[in-house]
C-alpha cells in the first residue's frame, strides 16, 4: 500500500473518531450541561469551537512548519514546556478543579500544560534517538523533573503515561534493551511508594482491585462503568438513550465516555471504535516504516503511539483492566487541550510524510 492511501486511512480514521466524538459528547453531556448551565448544548458548542481552532492549527502546521527546524529546536521547546508545567502551581495563574491545579486560564478558556508537554516530550525523544544517541540518562532526567512537577499538581495519571511513553519511544528509536534495566527495575518500587504516599491513590487502587466490595465509595466509578457496558448488550440502547450518564456515571463526557459508547452503541459500537483506533495505529506504523528520513520515521511512529496509548489506557480504565486515571479518549472525549494537541500531532505527521516524499 502506498503512502497516499495510508495517509488517507490515517486521516480518515481520526476524522470519523472526531465526528463520533461530537455525537457522544452531546449525548453524554446534555443532561449535565442543562443542569449546570441551563442549556444542553454547552459542552457541544465549546467542543465545536475547540475543533475549529484545532483544524486551523492542523492546517497551519501542514502548510508552514518545517520538521527539521522542529528537530533542531526540540530541546529549547522542551525547556519552555517544563516552565509551563510550573504555571498551574502559581497563585492567580493556576486554575484549580477537583482538588488539582492542572490548568491555566486563557481568557474564558483553560489550558492544560501537561497535554502540551506530552507532545514536546515525544518530539524531544524522537530528535534525541534520531541522532543515534544511546545514553538513557539525559531523557531520564527530563522524565524525573517533569514527573516531580506533575506530582505537585497532582497529576499521577500523566506521570504513569509519560513513563510508559518514555520506554516506548526510546525502544522504537533503537535504544538497546540493557539500557532499560535499572529504570525498569526501579519503576515498580517507585510506583508502589507513590500509591501508598497518598490516601486517595490507595483508595482508588483498592476500588480497582475489588470494585464491588467498595461499590458505594472507592469502586463507585468502575461499578457504574460496568453497569453501562453490561446494559448496552450487543447493539446498545440507542444513541442518546443511555441512563448511566444521568448523574450516575462520573465524568461521562470525559474520563468515562467509552462506557457511554458501550451503553448506547453496545458491543458493536465498542468494537467499531477499537477497529478505528487499530486502523489509525496500523496506518501510522506503516507510514513510519516507509519514511526515508530516520527522524521522520521515529517521529511518525512515536506520535501515533502517543495517541493510541492514550486510547488504550482510557478503554482499559473504563473496562476495569487498569486503575482509574484521568486520561481522555483521543478525538472523542470533551476537552480543548487534548483535542488541540492531538490535531497538532496529526499535522506534524502529515507534514513529515509530505517532506519525506520531497
Amino acid at each position: 500500500m502506498d503512502r497516499k492511501k495510508l495517509l488517507l486511512i490515517y486521516l480518515g480514521s481520526s476524522s470519523v473518531l472526531i465526528l463520533l466524538g461530537l455525537l457522544m459528547i452531546f449525548s453524554a453531556s446534555s443532561a449535565l450541561a442543562h443542569d449546570r448551565f441551563g442549556t444542553p448544548y454547552f459542552f457541544l458548542l465549546r467542543q465545536i469551537l475547540f475543533l475549529l481552532v484545532s483544524i486551523i492549527s492542523f492546517l497551519f502546521i501542514v502548510a508552514k512548519v518545517d520538521t527539521e527546524h522542529m528537530k533542531k529546536l526540540s530541546f529549547p521547546i522542551l525547556v519552555l514546556s517544563l516552565v509551563l508545567l510550573i504555571l498551574p502551581l502559581l497563585p492567580k495563574i493556576g486554575y484549580e478543579a477537583g482538588g488539582a491545579r492542572r490548568w491555566i486560564r486563557i481568557w474564558c478558556f483553560s489550558f492544560q500544560p501537561s497535554e502540551l508537554f506530552k507532545l514536546v516530550f515525544v518530539l524531544y525523544l524522537s530528535s534525541y534517538m534520531s541522532r543515534g544517541k544511546d545514553r538513557i540518562a539525559p531523557p531520564l532526567i527530563i522524565l524525573v523533573l517533569s514527573s516531580l512537577l506533575l506530582l505537585k499538581e497532582p497529576d499521577f495519571g500523566s506521570v504513569i503515561f509519560l513513563v510508559i511513553l518514555f520506554f516506548l519511544c526510546l525502544f522504537s528509536g533503537g535504544m538497546r534493551l540493557k539500557k532499560f534495566t535499572l529504570p525498569a527495575l526501579a519503576f515498580p518500587s517507585v510506583l508502589l511508594i507513590l500509591i501508598k504516599s497518598k490516601g486517595y491513590r490507595m483508595e482508588r487502587f483498592l476500588g480497582f482491585i475489588d470494585p464491588w466490595r467498595y461499590k458505594s465509595s472507592y469502586g463507585y466509578q468502575l461499578v457504574q462503568s460496568f453497569i453501562s457496558f453490561g446494559s448496552g448488550g450487543l447493539f446498545g440502547k440507542g444513541l442518546g438513550c443511555g441512563t448511566e450518564k444521568l448523574f450516575f456515571l462520573p465524568e461521562p463526557h470525559t474520563d468515562f465516555i467509552f462506557a457511554v459508547i458501550g451503553e448506547e452503541l453496545g458491543f458493536i459500537g465498542v468494537l467499531g471504535v477499537v477497529v478505528l483506533y487499530w486502523f489509525f495505529f496500523y496506518s501510522g506504523y506503516m507510514l513510519s516504516k516507509l519514511a526515508r528520513k530516520r527522524f521522520s520515521s521515529i517521529l511518525i511512529l512515536n506520535l501515533t503511539m502517543m495517541i493510541t496509548l492514550q486510547a488504550l489506557i482510557h478503554m482499559c480504565v473504563n473496562l476495569g483492566l487498569l486503575p482509574p486515571k484521568g486520561i481522555p479518549l483521543p478525538f472523542i472525549s470533551y476537552g480543548g487541550s487534548s483535542l488541540l494537541i492531538n490535531m497538532v500531532s496529526l499535522g506534524i505527521v502529515v507534514r513529515s510524510v509530505l517532506e519525506d516524499e520531497g
